[in-house]
């Protein structure tokens, strides 16, 4: 909720405090123009939004079978307004409900907090007589991973409640701080309204693992108050502290009240105050309703809209010490940054000397300012990849040329191993696909991956029983590491051993990125579209390709509104995934031409 009304609180829900601060800004200064009112999410982004209500729905749906009447639903409640909203949900927990769905917090005006947890799950400590909740929210995506240095504690749907969680000593809880933030966004307001359970502070995420034989979505359960995420500090040795969840809500929280306070005085006149915060370029632009005002404030030459790779600190430092402009940035050496300190010139031991202290909590905050500076020349320069080393590139070749791509939905699942056979001995090359065009599952999965695993063993075969070489062409990893994942699965017992695919991995498989990021910089980093693009000039059919749009595509496969539709959306599928080989082999040839010419 928000309000510009100087008469009444400002009360800002979850989102805000992992929002872009000046985005927060926008929203309350009445003097800015062009309020985005139309504003639409690009069709990619709007279904990675739809595709998350729909997975809120299995879950939902799961905890009702599971459940039954143990679940109140009181999301019914919400178009009748807030107040009717809250008072249902307090019902359902004075009532003793087990699990709320779709539940609204009563306000928390004095911390400046609404709220609407996905679920409130009831405590199973009844130390006195008044019902209290865990916060619980579901994300569409992985909550556990197989690492184990944090604690797994999680509890099955069928068993919600934190106090019959159990301990998973193989794997670990995935820790996203944004989700983290949500969880103590309603913590607090639990404890505002006097519902918060006794003990340690504790929150769940719901993700998209599936746990156990009968495949239960799970809660995993979170310490807010455990020290886990990294962050700025000016008083810490090492610039940089340990905070938990609810020091990171609190914090981010406070910061947006205060410039909301700020931005609410704004009237357009002579006294206004300033803003507490300025425009900068980050990624999170390219999906915020505000983008065009910012960018619309910002010079033409802006180092951060026009250079991009650095956070908003790093940008705002950068600007305190005069650097603001792409012309301001590139007059630096970048290998001098790179440099020992004894070694650089003045004006970059200046520059870090300023740099430094107010950047500390970036990774290798050195190699990212080379980084930016290269960008700012490339930008002068209208180039988009430059080759950093003078070495030749010897990219492997075989008789037997195979260029391998998946498509991932939105759960993650690979539903199309794509391969572009080339023979180049006869000159014949061919596209050919293992796909599945229903919605999977992790054993359907797994059944589409051997399939594709036999189709490399049987090329690879055939041509050594022909004397020939064979090598399989990727970019990046998700290739190997679909098959190493599916092997390590053993969800269908005709898929080798994980030890036998990752030595036919390691002896066939050819990374093309690895010899792009030994050799090249790209201005806008080096992914594939890039590099076609910029090196073969290779192009893609389709107008707008990119994994997320193709994740588009595969929604309308599975709920286009005809068979017609969703034919059409199968073929533009099909053709993507085919240019994503072909730009591989095009990258490839580019690289081997190259070379030829480093050799001569």
């Amino acid at each position: 909720m928000t309000t510009d009304s100087a008469s009444r609180p400002i009360l800002l829900g979850t989102y805000w405090a992992k929002h872009c601060p000046r985005r927060t800004h926008n929203e309350f200064d009445r003097t800015l123009p062009g309020r985005p009112e139309d504003f639409q999410f690009s069709d990619a982004i709007q279904g990675r939004i739809d595709a998350g209500r729909d997975f809120e729905g299995v879950v939902f749906a799961q905890l009702r079978a599971l459940l039954g009447p143990l679940v109140v639903d009181v999301s019914g409640a919400g178009p009748e307004g807030p107040s009717a909203h809250v008072e249902a949900t307090m019902l359902a927990m004075d009532k003793g409900a087990l699990v709320i769905v779709g539940g609204r917090l009563p306000d928390d005006v004095a911390g400046g907090r609404s709220g609407k947890p996905d679920l409130l799950i009831r405590s199973a400590d009844e130390g006195d007589w008044v019902n209290r909740f865990w916060p619980a929210d579901i994300k569409n995506h992985k909550v556990i991973e197989g690492a184990r240095k944090r604690e797994l504690l999680f509890s099955v749907i069928s068993e919600p409640q934190f106090e019959r969680g159990v301990v998973d000593g193989d794997r670990q809880a995935r820790c996203r701080e944004d989700d983290l933030m949500q969880l103590a966004h309603y913590w607090r307001m639990l404890q505002a309204c006097g519902r918060e359970p006794s003990g340690d502070p504790r929150g769940a995420i719901v993700g998209a693992d599936l746990v156990g034989e009968d495949q239960q979505h799970v809660f995993v359960w979170h310490d807010l108050d455990a020290e886990t995420f990294p962050t700025f500090s000016r008083t810490a040795p090492s610039g940089s502290a340990l905070r938990s969840a609810l020091q990171r809500h609190d914090y981010e929280h406070a910061l947006r009240i205060k410039i909301a306070g700020v931005a609410r005085q704004r009237s357009g006149g002579h006294d206004d105050p300033d803003p507490v915060v300025v425009p900068v370029f980050i990624d999170e632009c390219d999906s915020c309703p505000w983008v065009e005002s910012c960018i619309g404030s910002l010079d033409d030459d802006e180092a951060s809209s026009n250079v991009g790779r650095l956070s908003a600190r790093e940008w705002l430092a950068l600007r305190a010490l005069g650097i603001g402009t792409v012309g301001e940035l590139a007059v630096y050496e970048p290998e001098d940054v790179l440099r020992d300190p004894e070694e650089q010139s003045a004006r970059t031991a200046e520059l870090l000397e300023g740099y430094l202290p107010e950047v500390s909590r970036a990774n290798q905050p050195l190699k990212r300012l080379h980084a930016a500076i290269m960008c700012a020349r490339m930008v002068e320069d209208d180039t988009t990849l430059k080759k950093v080393t003078s070495d030749s590139i010897a990219v492997p070749r075989a008789n037997i040329e195979i260029d391998l791509d998946v498509e991932n939905d939105r759960a993650g699942l690979i539903y199309l191993w794509g391969l572009h056979v080339t023979d180049r001995d006869s000159g014949r090359s061919w596209y050919e696909d293992v796909s599945s065009w229903e919605p999977l599952d992790g054993l359907a999965e797994s059944e589409l991956g051997l399939l594709c695993w036999q189709r490399l063993r049987a090329l690879v075969d055939q041509a050594q029983a022909e004397g020939r070489t064979a090598l399989i062409y990727h970019y990046a990893h998700p290739e190997p590491n679909g098959l190493k994942r599916i092997a390590k699965d053993g969800l269908v017992a005709m898929m080798p051993a994980p030890a036998d695919v990752k030595t036919f991995i390691d002896e066939y498989f050819v990374d093309l990125l690895v010899f792009m990021r030994t050799n090249f910089f790209g201005r806008k980093g080096l992914g594939l579209k890039v590099v076609a693009g910029a090196g073969p000039e290779f192009e893609w059919r389709d107008e707008d390709p990119g994994g997320l749009q193709s994740q588009v595509w595969l929604d309308e496969v599975y709920n286009g509104e005809s068979q017609e539709v969703r034919r059409a959306a199968r073929q533009r599928v099909l053709d993507y995934n085919e240019d994503d080989v072909r730009a591989t082999l095009a990258v490839r040839s580019w690289l081997t031409e190259l070379d030829a010419l480093y050799r001569n």
